[in-house]
């Protein structure tokens, strides 16, 4: 398991849920006739494997879906809002909180939980200047990134 990947709040509620878990491991053993500590056993065993594991294997499983569909994704940005997604989704970037994450090469833009990752390449400099200048007033955070090839 990728510990790194988990925030915080998440490691400490694993902890947290592995301790009681421990708990009722020892209680149960000592009264084995006892059904609710059993039950509460198995609800703490399955709520332990969902939080480390059951969210990781969503995401893959979601990935896996997406890379078999082998299609073109679609995205149109206008003056404040994008248009993404095969139903085609408007999203508000006033509404949003918009983390724009950009380097000489590529532009990522984290809209709410929406990453979109736009390389600087398929943009002309004029559609570059825009885009910049539309992004400037409705990002919260804005990070530059440098890139050394060596």
């Amino acid at each position: 398991m990728d510990y790194k990947r988990l925030n915080r709040r998440n490691r400490i509620h694993i902890w947290i849920l592995t301790i009681l878990t421990v708990i009722l491991l020892i209680q149960y053993s000592k009264e084995t006739n006892q059904f609710f500590l059993f039950l509460c056993l198995c609800c703490s065993i399955f709520m332990l494997f969902y939080m480390t594991y059951g969210v990781s294997m969503l995401h893959k499983r979601q990935v896996k879906k997406m890379s078999k569909a082998k299609g073109t994704y679609y995205v149109e940005i206008k003056e404040g809002y994008i248009f993404a997604g095969n139903p085609r989704k408007e999203i508000d970037l006033s509404k949003c909180k918009v983390i724009w994450i950009h380097s000489d090469r590529i532009h990522i833009l984290q809209v709410d939980h929406d990453v979109f990752i736009l390389p600087v390449r398929i943009m002309t400099e004029i559609e570059r200047n825009l885009f910049q200048d539309m992004i400037k007033k409705y990002c919260k955070k804005q990070i530059f990134v440098t890139i050394n090839d060596q």
